[in-house]
C-alpha cells in the first residue's frame, strides 16, 4: 500500500516537472515572476512625487528593472532552445547559470539598503562584471576545450552551481545580519533561491528536474518583492510632525 502511494506521488512529481519543462510550462515559469516585476515597476513609477523618500524609490526601481530584464533574457534563451533550436543545450544551461547568478546578486542589492550605498553598488557591479567574465571564460572552455584539458563541460557546470549556491547563502547571511525593512521576506526569498540552487547541484543541470528547480524557486520568491512597496509610503500617509508650542519665559 505504502509502495503504491510513493509510486503515485513519484508519478505526479514527474508529471509536474515534465509539464514545467515543456513550452506551456516555460510560459508559467517565466510569466509569473516577470508579471510581478512589471507590476512592481509600474507601481513604483506611479508613486513618483507621491513619496517622501525619492532615493528609496530610485533604488527599488533600478533593482526591479534589472531583475525584470534578467527574466526576459532567460525567457528568450529558453524559447530559442525549445522552439527554434538555434542554441544547444550546453549554451542554454550556461546562460541559465549566468542569469541565476545575476538574479541572486541583484535580489540582495534590492533588499539591502546600507548606509554606504555607493560601496554596496560598487560591489554589486563588480560581482556582475565577474559573472559576465566567467560566462565568457566558460564559453571559451566549451569552444576551445583543447586549451583547457583539465576542465570538462560537466566540471564547469558543477563550478557554476556551487558558486550560485554559495552566493545564495552569502546573500541570506547578509540579510539576516543587516535586517533591513521586510528582512523576513528577503530571508525567505533567498532561502527559496538557495533550495533551487542546491537541488540543481544535487540533480545535475542536464537532468529534466535539475534546471527547472532554480526557475521554480524564482516563481515562488520574486513576486514577494511587491512587499517592498511598503518602503514607499504615500506622502499623505506619513504622520504630520506636531509643532511644539513655544514657551515664553518671563524675566
Amino acid at each position: 500500500m505504502a509502495e503504491a502511494k510513493y509510486k503515485t506521488m513519484g508519478n505526479m512529481y514527474s508529471a509536474i516537472f515534465s509539464f514545467l519543462a515543456s513550452l506551456p510550462g516555460t510560459w508559467v515559469l517565466y510569466l509569473i515572476p516577470g508579471s510581478a516585476l512589471v507590476l512592481l515597476i509600474i507601481l513604483i513609477l506611479l508613486r513618483k512625487g507621491q513619496t517622501n523618500n525619492s532615493s528609496r524609490r530610485e533604488h527599488l526601481l533600478v533593482g526591479s528593472l534589472v531583475l525584470c530584464l534578467l527574466q526576459v533574457t532567460a525567457f528568450a534563451i529558453r524559447l530559442a532552445y525549445l522552439i527554434s533550436g538555434s542554441i544547444q543545450m550546453s549554451t542554454f544551461l550556461m546562460m541559465q547559470s549566468m542569469t541565476i547568478a545575476l538574479t541572486l546578486v541583484w535580489v540582495v542589492w534590492t533588499f539591502l539598503e546600507m548606509s554606504k550605498t555607493t560601496l554596496q553598488t560598487g560591489i554589486t557591479l563588480a560581482l556582475t562584471g565577474g559573472i559576465l567574465a566567467f560566462t565568457a571564460l566558460s564559453f571559451l572552455i566549451f569552444r576551445v576545450q583543447s586549451l583547457f584539458p583539465f576542465f570538462s563541460p560537466d566540471s564547469v557546470f558543477i563550478v557554476w552551481q556551487t558558486v550560485n549556491f554559495l552566493m545564495a547563502l552569502a546573500g541570506l547571511t547578509l540579510i539576516l545580519l543587516k535586517r533591513p525593512d521586510q528582512w523576513i521576506v528577503g530571508a525567505l526569498a533567498l532561502a527559496a533561491l538557495s533550495i533551487g540552487c542546491i537541488m540543481q547541484l544535487l540533480l545535475g543541470s542536464e537532468s529534466l528536474n535539475g534546471w527547472v528547480w532554480p526557475q521554480l524557486m524564482q516563481v515562488i520568491s520574486l513576486p514577494w518583492l511587491l512587499v517592498l512597496l511598503r518602503r514607499l509610503p504615500l506622502a499623505e500617509d506619513t504622520p504630520p510632525i506636531q509643532e511644539q508650542p513655544e514657551t515664553i519665559t518671563t524675566p
